[in-house]
């Protein structure tokens, strides 16, 4: 279908650029998975510590300022997520690579699934991002202004069974509303004037 397509959804994400000048683009996660260039580059060719996946590179044409990790996200192992994402995943039965790989770029985070080792978040749980944004005052001249935005995010506790090969006895997972109670006001604490939740939980 001619109207799918990432490169479609980039003419959209330009067109809403220009419509509004302050804008933030996040991505909700199922981003390494899911096509035949997807599982090309981490089944029969895997990239490299020092290389992204295509989909990555394309995100930072697109100027992404962060994501999520989505159910499908884990569906290549721990090992492959944490190489593409930049992530060293202290957890059972994973081998650390000697030095940090390549990242996306842009801040992943997830809250809720945690290292049955450290009992730590396998990802940052929220990062906080600055953003110049520009209006009108009352008089209507412009001013400019940063704005602390929060990102947090969020995927469905039942990876634990779809991908329970690949993560039984290594993480856990807690539910989306006790995490966000957590960390939400220590995200207000350290300064977030706006918060957004990168949530990947269907039903």
């Amino acid at each position: 279908d001619p109207s799918f397509g990432l490169d479609r959804t980039a003419t959209l994400i330009a067109q809403a650029r220009r419509e509004f000048p302050n804008t933030v683009l996040l991505d909700d996660g199922d981003t390494i998975q899911g096509t035949a260039l997807g599982d090309y580059q981490a089944v029969v060719a895997p990239v490299k510590c020092g290389e992204l996946p295509a989909i990555y590179r394309a995100m930072q044409r697109l100027g992404y300022d962060g994501g999520s990790v989505g159910n499908h996200d884990f569906n290549y192992g721990l090992g492959y997520l944490g190489q593409v994402t930049g992530t060293r995943f202290d957890v059972p039965g994973v081998e650390q690579p000697a030095r940090p790989c390549a990242g996306p770029g842009f801040p992943i985070v997830l809250a809720n699934v945690y290292s049955v080792r450290t009992h730590a978040p396998l990802f940052a749980p929220y990062r906080i991002i600055e953003k110049r944004v520009r209006a009108e005052d009352a008089d209507g001249h412009p001013v400019e202004a940063s704005v602390k935005v929060g990102i947090i995010g969020f995927t469905t506790p039942t990876i634990m069974a779809w991908d329970k090969r690949a993560l039984e006895g290594r993480v856990y997972t807690e539910g989306v509303v006790e995490t966000a109670r957590r960390y939400i006001p220590e995200m207000r604490r350290q300064g977030a004037d706006l918060i957004v939740a990168i949530s990947h939980v269907g039903l």
